[in-house]
């Protein structure tokens, strides 16, 4: 089971108590944050994320985000992450609306 590390105390708290997910993403944005983490969990390693979960679109990020990975969480919005170079842990980074709107 991974070791789920939160870069923002918000992050850890929207995971946590989904009132506040629903506050900063609506509800079906919050519903499958948690999902996603959860998910992520239950790998034994970080990079098995791809073939576990295809329908989760996780895919490697380029450029300025080189090292980070997104799912998605509906068609704008998308969970950032960072496996660790053991791929022990996963430093949740952010959620984020793809298109910027």
């Amino acid at each position: 089971m991974l070791d789920i590390r939160f870069k923002t105390r918000k992050l850890e708290k929207a995971f946590a108590q989904i009132a506040e997910g629903r506050k900063l993403w609506g509800d079906m944005v919050a519903r499958r944050y948690i999902e996603r983490v959860n998910a992520l969990q239950t790998l034994d390693n970080a990079k098995l994320a791809a073939k576990e979960f295809p329908e989760y679109r996780p895919q490697e990020l380029k450029g300025k985000r080189k090292g980070q990975w997104a799912m998605n969480l509906n068609d704008r919005w998308r969970l950032i992450y960072e496996p660790a170079e053991d791929g022990l842990t996963i430093s949740i980074e952010e959620v984020t609306n793809h298109y910027g709107d």
